[in-house]
């Protein structure tokens, strides 16, 4: 028999049961399999970002929705509603940021963008493969969506890295269709998404990738030359 724990002794978390485990395997295997066949996504977005306390600023909120336009491997259209107008788009290594009230647009190289941009794209990317870039566990009961029926898969990264430590997502029972995610980093900062009027493999032409700002926006290259030179 197991001896008792001394007193005043931190409990050890219960290990997640065997059951438990190859239920988040299966499903794991079923989003895999249902992503290896979609190749492009529309949905509308509520975003809800939680940064952690910094100093004496304490924690932040952020919230933001618009609309998201996604293509494999790596394109992306997200148009920001609010707080405030702005269009991110990704394209040929490039990513653009629109403000349109300021009448400015600048362009980046995709690796000097912000690291949110790469973790949605990693995620959105990565469900065809979860088993080459992530470890499946059990979820836990705080993980689950109160008063809905969403399937629940939790994810970390086999790779350590700073921008995801923990993934949770949410899928439609019916369709195995994304419905949302909370993400979480190495210093506890919880980005959540939450998708709204999915559309599977919507016909997405190039045009929706691409981008040229008017004549009288403001425009700053931050790229390199030889990225620069490349089309746009």
């Amino acid at each position: 028999a197991k001896p008792p724990a001394a007193p005043g002794a931190p409990a050890t978390p219960a290990a997640p049961a065997p059951a438990a485990q190859a239920e988040a395997a299966a499903l794991a295997a079923k989003v895999q399999a249902r992503y290896q066949g979609i190749s492009t996504l529309a949905a509308q977005f509520l975003r809800k970002s939680l940064f952690v306390a910094a100093g004496s600023d304490g924690e932040r909120v952020v919230e933001g929705s618009g609309s998201l336009l996604w293509a494999r491997p790596a394109s992306l259209r997200l148009q920001q509603d609010t707080p405030r107008p702005e269009l991110i788009l990704t394209q040929q290594g490039s990513v653009w940021w629109v403000r349109a009230e300021r009448g400015r647009a600048d362009v980046y190289p995709l690796e000097r963008f912000t690291v949110g941009l790469r973790s949605l794209l990693d995620i959105l990317g990565g469900l065809a493969r979860v088993d080459e870039a992530f470890s499946v566990e059990a979820p836990e009961e705080a993980d689950r969506l109160a008063g809905e029926n969403d399937l629940t898969l939790v994810l970390k990264p086999k790779e350590n890295r700073a921008d995801i430590k923990r993934l949770v997502l949410w899928f439609s029972p019916e369709q195995i269709v994304l419905s949302g995610f909370r993400m979480v980093n190495v210093i506890g900062d919880i980005t959540e998404y939450r998708f709204q009027q999915v559309q599977v493999n919507p016909p997405l032409g190039p045009e929706t990738f691409s981008y040229q700002p008017p004549a009288d926006y403001r425009v700053t290259d931050h790229r390199p030359q030889n990225l620069s030179t490349q089309g746009q």
